[in-house]
Order: structure tokens, then C-alpha cells, then sequence
């Protein structure tokens, strides 16, 4: 069995001299270690519900309605998270109906329900997407039959204001257009010419949100719902495009050519595919792909270096434990990509490549028991083949007779 041990002639010290600060490093690792935590709390026995807050969020809240004094700044903050909320657990909800953990974050970006198993299709999926939706216009229409009851008019006019904001909330997350839950939803499933289309009427909306600003009556909640359709809209659109560039430039044919190479071990080949791709694409998507087979290609070949450069342009979340473990190896911290891969057993996340990885870093390091133990605890994830090859590099040698 091939391992990814480089050999002694990288120095540790100038790994980390030259391929940046060890913070860095650091810092992915308790990326890392977070998201096997997210991923244990969706994956534990029985379905369950998670909530996490981002505190920025809400001094952001606080602090855009502090014109209208403590009153304001705690109408805002209630407008704000009401309506994350209900929209985001009412798919919680529906997640945990279907048998599902879900995990809700509520941040600066919005909201965001992370939910276990496979990606729901058909039905399921459809309803996941709307059902946030209706959430919000159902406590819309509550909170506008309730401020009629009231006799404060100060509290029934409240009551409205939430009202609409849910209202607005709800109605958009359901248009079919850019940024919006159901057009992403929409997006995500078209052939790239078609999502050209959809980003032009995506863009026409974030020109049509500009000019209502200055049209419509003003109103803080309306002001500020549509300052994110004009901006998020134009965002969304602008790397739709860039989107089509990529795919009439062949950056998609060389991150082809650049996996193939990869696949077969010339690494060579595969890192100057993948930099003459780099130097043309521009969407986030091939981006990303781009920089995790660069990443691959350095670990594959041995240089630490070109291996962080790879991970220094990768978003957090494309950085997982397999290829933060085969970079510690690769940099001849293999105690530490040891600790990474052992951690994301304890907590319940098991793969057929970390387990490999596991094995050929206890091979290297002289562990025969434990690689052996790994082998036969992953036995029902392991291929045939995989399994007799590791036994084979196991067994011990025999001794010739004379």
C-alpha cells in the first residue's frame, strides 16, 4: 500500500518556514474539529434539533435601529431574529418530521438548516425549500388579525410592521429568482446555459429593487429588505456569469484533464493543468475545485508547499478532515494528522479514504497492531481490495530457506 509519508529529506522546519505561519495551520484545524462537531451533533442516535446564534448578528440588529432609540434597537433585533427563526425552524421542523437531525444557524448571511442523512428529492425536497415560506406568511397573517384586536395603537402598529416583515420575507424566499431559497434551490438544478437566463432575470430584479428604493414610500423594514434584493441579486447574477465564462473558456475540460492526471499519479501534469486553469477561471464553484485538486496534486507529489498554497484559497468548508490529515503527512506531522483522523472516529465520522489514511500513517510509523486493529474495526467500510492490500503490506515478512 503506497504512502503518503514524505520522506525524510522535507524538513519540518522549513515547511513551516516557507509555507506560511503555523496559526494558519492551527486555525484549520479548529475549523476542522468544528465542523466533526456539527456533523456528530446531526448525525447522533435519534433525530434532534440544534440552534447557533451569531452574536454579530445581533449587534448588527441592535445597532440598525438604535436611530429610534433602546425601543428601536429592540424592535430591530426582534424583526430581525423573528423572522430568521421562524423561517429557519419551520424546516427544522419539517426535517425532524422526516426523521432527520437539523442543525439551524443564524447569522450575518441569514439563515442556514443543515440537515443529516442523504439530500432530500422530489416532495421532500420541495417542501423543504417553501415550507420556511409559509412559516413566515402564517404568523404574517396571525400578527395582522391580532393588530387589529389590540386597543394600543402603538402596539398594533408593531404588530403590523412584524407582520409585513415576515410577509416580505416569506413571499421572496419563494420567488424563483437570485438570491432567494427556492431560485437558488431552482439554479442549482439547471444546465449552465439556462442558469445564464435565470441570472439575467435575477439581475433585471436587483434593477427593479434599486429604482423601488427611491420610489416606493419609505419605510425602514422595506428600505432595508430591499438593499439585500438589489445587492445579493446583482451578486448572485454576477457569478452566474462568471459561471458561463468558465464553462466557454474549457475550464471545466482542464479540471477534467487535472482529476485524470491526478487519478493516475502525475501530479506533475496535474498541477500545470490546474494552474493554466486557474489563470482563467473566475466562478467560485471551479475555483474551489480547482484549488482542492492543486491541494491534492501537492500532497500526491510530496511538496508541502504547493499543498498550502492550495488550502490557503479554499473556504473553510472545503477543507476536510482527509485533506487537512494527508497535508499534516505531508508536512511530517504525522502524529498530528493522526490525533485529526482518530477525533473524527470518536465522534462518529467514518469514511473508507480516512480510514486508508489511518492506516498507512500507523503502517509508517510502525504501528502494525494498530493499523491492524483499524482494519479489522473498519472491515464493513473497507473495500475487498483495499482490505487485502492492507493486510499484505502487514504481513510479516518470511524469512528465505536455505
Amino acid at each position: 500500500m503506497r504512502s503518503l509519508i514524505p520522506g525524510k529529506q522535507t524538513s519540518l522546519g522549513s515547511a513551516r518556514t516557507l509555507a506560511g505561519p503555523v496559526d494558519l495551520v492551527e486555525a484549520w484545524k479548529i475549523r476542522v474539529r468544528s465542523q466533526l462537531t456539527r456533523q456528530a451533533e446531526l448525525t447522533g442516535p435519534g433525530p434532534k434539533v440544534r440552534l447557533h446564534v451569531d452574536v454579530r448578528l445581533v449587534l448588527f440588529a441592535g445597532l440598525f435601529g438604535l436611530a429610534g432609540g433602546p425601543i428601536g434597537a429592540v424592535r430591530s433585533l426582534v424583526l430581525l431574529l423573528s423572522i430568521l427563526f421562524v423561517h429557519e425552524l419551520s424546516r427544522a421542523a419539517l426535517a425532524r418530521g422526516l426523521g432527520r437531525s437539523a442543525c439551524v444557524s443564524i447569522s450575518l448571511a441569514g439563515g442556514r438548516t443543515e440537515i443529516s442523512g442523504p439530500e432530500l428529492r422530489g416532495a421532500a425536497a420541495f417542501a423543504f425549500t417553501m415550507i420556511g415560506s409559509l412559516g413566515n406568511v402564517v404568523l404574517a397573517l396571525v400578527l395582522q388579525v391580532a393588530s387589529r384586536r389590540v386597543h394600543d395603537p402603538a402596539l398594533g402598529l408593531a404588530l403590523r410592521e412584524l407582520g409585513n416583515g415576515h410577509a416580505i420575507w416569506g413571499i421572496a424566499q419563494a420567488l424563483p429568482l437570485l438570491p432567494f431559497r427556492a431560485g437558488s434551490e431552482l439554479a442549482r438544478r439547471l444546465s449552465p446555459p439556462l442558469r445564464s437566463g435565470h441570472a439575467i432575470a435575477s439581475g433585471g430584479l436587483a434593477i427593479g429593487a434599486v429604482f423601488a428604493i427611491f420610489n416606493l414610500p419609505k419605510s425602514p423594514i422595506l428600505l432595508l429588505a430591499l438593499l439585500f434584493v438589489a445587492i445579493s441579486s446583482a451578486r448572485a447574477a454576477h457569478e452566474a456569469f462568471q459561471e458561463e465564462f468558465d464553462r466557454q473558456s474549457g475550464v471545466a475540460c482542464k479540471l477534467e484533464e487535472a482529476r485524470a492526471a491526478l487519478e493516475v499519479g502525475d501530479h506533475r501534469l496535474c498541477i500545470a493543468t490546474t494552474r493554466a486553469a486557474l489563470e482563467i477561471a473566475r466562478s467560485k464553484e471551479q475555483l474551489q475545485k480547482l484549488w482542492t485538486t492543486f491541494a491534492w496534486a501537492g500532497v500526491g507529489s510530496r511538496d508541502p508547499f504547493v499543498a498550502h498554497a492550495g488550502l490557503q484559497h479554499l473556504p473553510d468548508a472545503c477543507i476536510d478532515v482527509q485533506l487537512l490529515a494527508a497535508y499534516l503527512c505531508c508536512c511530517n506531522r504525522a502524529l498530528e494528522a493522526q490525533e485529526l483522523l482518530q477525533e473524527a472516529r470518536r465522534l462518529g465520522q467514518w469514511t473508507a479514504e480516512t480510514s486508508k489514511l489511518l492506516i498507512e500513517i500507523l503502517f509508517a510509523q510502525g504501528d502494525l497492531a494498530g493499523a491492524r486493529a483499524v482494519i479489522e474495526a473498519d472491515a464493513a467500510i473497507l473495500s475487498d481490495g483495499d482490505r487485502r492490500v492492507a493486510l499484505l503490506a502487514l504481513a510479516p515478512s518470511v524469512a528465505p530457506t536455505v
